[in-house]
């Protein structure tokens, strides 16, 4: 395995492919978002952390420096001048956003890589900033530090301006997601930061999720259809995965042990997130059409027996490829991985793929509108 400190140029990997059991084991029907198959799993030996992959199935992600992985072939982007940056995510046209340290490493900004360039996006005043999305149109969504890098805000930059999407009240937000109409998600704190609630901003408001009864949420993901993924409070404190769409927040579960959190939606309504069972163990896992499935289970148990454990899917495309992070618990290594499944389109909508969930919580009111135009 290639280390970490040597990637310094695009180098090339014999990728690792485990097999699979069988997938018909899952036992989902033809027609209700199924997996077809399982093609295999491939082990992105060097590539670090895996956390955001396009329609074409390329990877990006981080090992010391934010990271493009395609064909086998791992590339190592140029940093703003300092030692360390992170790919969060990436666009179908190839781009790359995340957030990379300048000269001196006193400061990070909010990064955009584009073929061979490196774009620095600037902050709101501060020293720091970061993109964490990046839509096909080429609007990155993150955070930016205000002057005194004090307080961070929810910011996209629209590629001629930096905008201040403000908070629902509170101190703080910040911006998680971006679809290819504009809205954006995130978290942001409510008056005299008494709690963080996933947010969703439109670009004349900034509306309050909500929770499912308890303090806090977050929301994460959104898909082109306005469908949102994230994490919630339950009222007695665990925090399970949560959907919001339209109406309402519903209770996506967990495994046994009383924690999950959904990380990523694609435009099929598939889920891809962790949850954790009753030892505290993280796994990768999948929501689809009203099953939580743990990807481990999907292993042969010769791939269990080497000691691979999936434990944290980051991504999911429109493809049904999963990205995430995994570890063998003999040798302690820890890599990326990608996933190819083939699985069949949801053709019944969202209600369907949320059969048997629990609960279904309502949105709350809509606050005020927000200051989202704060040009740079």
């Amino acid at each position: 395995m290639l280390l970490l400190n040597s990637c310094k140029k695009t180098k090339h990997m014999n990728d690792k492919k485990l097999k699979l059991s069988a997938i018909a084991e899952v036992g989902l029907s033809e027609n209700n978002n199924q997996f077809n198959g399982l093609n295999n799993l491939i082990f992105l030996e060097a590539a670090g952390s895996a956390l955001a992959l396009n329609n074409f199935g390329v990877v990006a992600g981080y090992a010391e420096v934010a990271t493009r992985w395609k064909d086998g072939t791992l590339t190592c982007l140029r940093n703003l001048g300092g030692s360390h940056g992170r790919a969060m995510a990436i666009n179908n046209a190839g781009d790359v956003a995340g957030y990379a340290q300048l000269h001196g490493n006193m400061a990070s900004h909010a990064t955009v890589w584009r073929e061979d360039s490196s774009i620095d996006l600037g902050t709101l005043g501060g020293n720091f900033s970061a993109a964490l999305a990046i839509n096909d149109i080429g609007q990155v969504a993150g955070y930016a530090y205000l002057p005194g890098d004090a307080v961070n805000h929810a910011t996209v930059w629209d590629g001629t301006r930096t905008i201040d999407l403000g908070t629902l009240g509170g101190s703080y937000s910040y911006a998680t997601g971006i679809n290819n109409s504009g809205l954006v998600t995130g978290v942001a704190y409510t008056p005299g930061d008494q709690a963080s609630h996933a947010t969703m901003w439109n670009g004349n408001e900034a509306i309050d999720l909500g929770t499912l009864g308890g303090n806090a949420s977050q929301a994460l993901a959104i898909n082109d259809y306005g469908q949102i993924a994230g994490v919630s409070h339950l009222a007695n404190d665990a925090q399970h995965a949560t959907l919001w769409h339209k109406t309402g927040a519903i209770d996506l579960g967990a495994l046994s042990g009383n924690f999950s959190t959904a990380l990523a939606i694609n435009n099929a309504n598939q889920i891809v997130g962790y949850s954790t069972t009753a030892a505290g163990a993280s796994r990768a896992t999948l929501w689809l059409t009203g099953k939580l499935i743990d990807l481990n289970t999907l292993m042969s148990p010769q791939d269990i027996n080497a000691g691979w454990v999936l434990q944290k899917a980051t991504g999911i495309n429109d493809n049904g490829q999963i990205v995430g992070t995994a570890r063998n618990t003999k040798s302690g290594r820890r890599e990326a991985f990608l996933l190819s499944a083939n699985i069949a389109p949801e053709s019944a909508g969202l209600s369907r793929l949320l059969s048997g969930i629990a609960r279904l919580y309502f949105i709350p009111r809509r606050l005020k509108s927000v200051n989202t135009d704060r040009d740079s």
